[in-house]
């Protein structure tokens, strides 16, 4: 018995068997392969899916935080009304400050820095000067009373020793001096 192949003409089927088999177990190896890689995809694409997923929480959640344009313009609306009133409010905090000094300056004005004994009551009346006397008013200076009374300032400190006319008060008395005849 010859174990021998068979002549050329019955090689044939053979070889096309083997190849069919060989291309078979190469698609079946591809097939493999690509199911492999399919898996690898659809995990990775589940993972971009879901990364997907959490940022848009992330921006819903930051959008969620801005303002709208209608609502900027109201805050921006109540803020200008805001400065507005602020605004009025410091000017009639300001006009009652001016009416307030107004009725102290009056106050002070009137008052006589306990220079004239209180009248019965209890209101202190406005020192009278005798003759030969001035009451001192806010301003005055040792030259302004000189000046104004026609003596000289050297004749009016020689009439108030003890009087420093730097440190004048109103309602104090001081003595004037005799006017020299021309």
């Amino acid at each position: 018995m010859d174990d021998s192949l068979p002549s050329g003409e019955n090689k044939l089927p053979l070889f096309v068997s083997l190849g069919a088999i060989a291309v078979a177990v190469i698609a079946l190896l591809f097939a493999f392969k690509a199911r492999s890689e399919a898996k690898t995809a659809g995990e990775a694409l589940k993972e971009l899916k879901d990364n997907v997923a959490v940022v848009q929480s992330s921006v819903d959640a930051k959008l969620a935080g801005v303002a709208k344009v209608a609502d900027v313009d109201t805050v921006r609306n109540e803020v200008t009304q805001l400065k507005t009133e602020t605004a009025n409010s410091i000017t009639q905090i300001g006009d009652a400050f001016k009416q307030q000094n107004a009725v102290i300056k009056g106050l002070v004005g009137t008052r006589t820095h306990g220079t004239a004994a209180p009248a019965p009551g209890g209101t202190s009346a406005a020192p009278v000067a005798a003759a030969g006397e001035y009451i001192v008013k806010a301003g005055d200076t040792g030259f302004k009373i000189a000046r104004a009374n026609g003596v000289t300032t050297k004749a009016l400190e020689a009439a108030n020793p003890g009087v420093s006319f730097t440190k004048l008060k109103v309602g104090q008395k001081i003595k004037l001096p005799e006017k020299k005849a021309n």
